[in-house]
């Protein structure tokens, strides 16, 4: 997979995200809802609740805040689940690829390895100089990380 795919997908998302969160800015998008509660003959008291889509708060600035987080943290979170199996997907391309290449010997549960594992086969199968190794566990660090070191 190439940066520029990554890329891509981040930009779609953050397109996304900007087109959903336009709409909770939108005037009278947020609902208002008077509740009156009564306790008993002498006492009852009247609150306002705000919704949007399924979120709801007691204030609009609170539904639009809770909407834009949720929005934004489920787009980029599902953005970065599905770079990062691809990512995966590639790596296993790569050592399909390397174990084909002369003095590779199987090691002991090859089958099901992560990631990381599998960079780490790549690596040290003598016929290949795949300098591009490093990029790619930098990518993954800083993926799953947020941590370049």
């Amino acid at each position: 997979m190439l940066t520029g795919e990554m890329q891509t997908l981040a930009e779609h998302a953050e397109s996304f995200i900007t087109q959903a969160i336009s709409g909770v800015n939108m005037p009278n998008a947020i609902e208002m809802e008077e509740v009156h509660i009564k306790y008993d003959d002498d006492y009852s008291v009247s609150h306002e609740y705000y919704s949007y889509r399924g979120v709801s708060g007691d204030s609009e600035h609170d539904v639009k805040h809770d909407y834009a987080a949720l929005i934004s943290q489920t787009l980029r979170r599902s953005t970065l689940i599905t770079i990062y199996s691809l990512f995966e997907h590639h790596i296993k391309k790569c050592k399909k690829l390397a174990t084909q290449a002369p003095g590779y010997t199987k090691p002991k549960e090859d089958d099901d390895l992560n990631a990381l594992k599998q960079i780490q086969i790549i690596n040290n199968i003598p016929a290949y100089d795949i300098t591009k190794i490093d990029d790619l566990r930098l990518i993954r660090k800083l993926m799953t990380h947020h941590d370049p070191s």
